[in-house]
């Protein structure tokens, strides 16, 4: 029996992990190292660009 291949479903390259919180496969390349979410779900990081006037929240 073959192992079963799964893919990323952001860019669909081979995946062997799903995101914590919504459970789709993940590469490496969109699943957060610090909070296991794939890029979707993660709200680690702080966007590149904050509109004037909007403030940024701290967990």
């Amino acid at each position: 029996m073959t192992p079963a291949i799964f893919y990323c479903t952001i860019c669909a390259e081979v995946s062997e992990r799903i995101c914590v919180y919504c459970t789709k496969d993940s590469c490496s390349n969109h699943l957060c190292s610090k909070c296991s979410r794939c890029s979707d779900c993660c709200h680690c990081e702080v966007p590149l660009e904050v509109p004037i006037g909007v403030a940024i929240e701290d967990d």
